[in-house]
């Protein structure tokens, strides 16, 4: 009778570690999707020619030598080339290399082609977040992120690198190809639209529901959701306030407190803003980073970050968000022991398989009648 809950123990550990190392596999051929967890390494390789579409990029601190790095929906990482922005479909990544002091280039991330992009380090400067169009042939750069110059946001052409200044605002996305979204904050907030083939523009009140609190030195950040109909604004300061706002008529629909927002560009899933965030347990470069899908009611953590990576700035791309998060074992979970009891459970599934065949042939053996072969 001992020997049942032995084989049954036997037989779970076994089933957890060929499920686990199952579920590693179909992850690895599925392309689409986002981490549920994000694992240490470092060094990592260095972004191949064809990696396929990304889910997001971070940044590793790694003790002051801040490096870039690109996610798979897998987990896998890759060192990133320069200062970077990615696509929301993860398909292509807008490039600006100090290497070749500063120029652009855009990598298609799928296909291997790259394109240089004329000189535009003078003018523009990848800062804290790009807005692409949907079509991924412009994007929308915030040029106040350049020390040299305080112009507004610009529009740029990837083909060409024709640069289409706009008026003072803060961008936010695109509403079609050719609109352009950006956001206005003084005495009153405002909303303007722009129509880049005519250069017309129209403004629209945005009414916050409890009056508007935000600086107005450091301006907030401005997110347009992926179907044109919300806003998201984003107020900076130790204890940011999260507002959406529906275009319609320029009215807050809801408001939330983020405590953590580590000030880095949000992304969307569906109707729902997901902001990177940062814990710091301890303060400084020893915390790690996450992102979180924001609601009226709730903030829900969505990736769980390997602490010793020193982490931030985690922006998941809408097409990943969109189709879902890969199943890792312990989900979410930033408990320290979780880091390290997948990879025991497997091994230890399969020493005790090892042992448990042994024992049964040797039982076998022992079981046979008096001199049969």
């Amino acid at each position: 009778m001992r020997r049942r809950p032995l084989a049954a123990l036997l037989a779970v550990l076994l089933l957890g570690g060929v499920a686990s190392a199952l579920v590693g596999v179909l992850r690895d051929r599925d392309p689409s999707g986002y981490p549920q967890r994000i694992g240490f390494e470092r060094p990592s390789d260095p972004l191949p020619a064809r990696p396929g579409v990304l889910a997001a990029t971070f940044v590793d601190n790694d003790f002051g030598n801040a490096r870039g790095l690109g996610v798979t929906a897998s987990g896998d990482l890759f060192e990133l080339p320069g200062d970077t922005a990615l696509s929301p479909d993860g398909a292509v990544l807008l490039v600006q290399s100090w290497e070749w002091n500063g120029r652009f280039e855009v990598r298609d991330l799928v296909t291997g082609s790259i394109t240089r992009v004329a000189d535009l380090s003078r003018r523009l400067r990848i800062g804290p977040g790009v807005d692409w169009s949907p079509d991924n042939t412009l994007v929308l750069i915030d040029s106040t992120t350049h020390p040299r110059h305080d112009e507004g946001p610009s529009v740029v052409e990837l083909d060409t690198g024709e640069t289409t200044p706009l008026a003072e605002g803060t961008p936010a996305g695109f509403l079609s190809p050719t609109e352009v979204v950006t956001v206005t904050v003084g005495d009153a907030l405002a909303v303007t639209t722009t129509d880049l083939d005519t250069g017309s523009s129209t403004a629209q009140p945005l009414v916050a529901t409890d009056g508007w609190t935000g600086d107005p030195v450091n301006r907030p950040a401005a997110s347009l959701s992926p179907d044109g109909r919300l806003l998201l604004l984003v107020e900076p300061g130790r204890d940011a306030v999260a507002r959406l706002f529906s275009l319609a008529d320029g009215r807050e629909v809801w408001s939330v407190d983020v405590d953590n927002w580590d000030g880095c560009a949000p992304s969307w899933r569906g109707h729902d803003p997901v902001l990177p965030v940062r814990f710091e347990p301890g303060g400084g470069p020893q915390g790690w980073a996450g992102a979180e899908q924001l609601t009226a009611d709730d903030a829900i953590s969505l990736v769980a970050v390997h602490p010793r990576l020193q982490s931030r700035c985690l922006v998941l791309t809408s097409g990943a968000l969109e189709a879902g998060p890969r199943w890792a074992l312990f989900g979410t979970s930033t408990g320290l022991l979780t880091w390290y009891a997948g990879p025991a459970v497997v091994a230890a599934a399969l020493a005790l398989g090892v042992v448990a065949l042994v024992v049964r042939r040797r039982r076998r053996g022992s079981e046979r009648p008096v001199g049969q072969a």
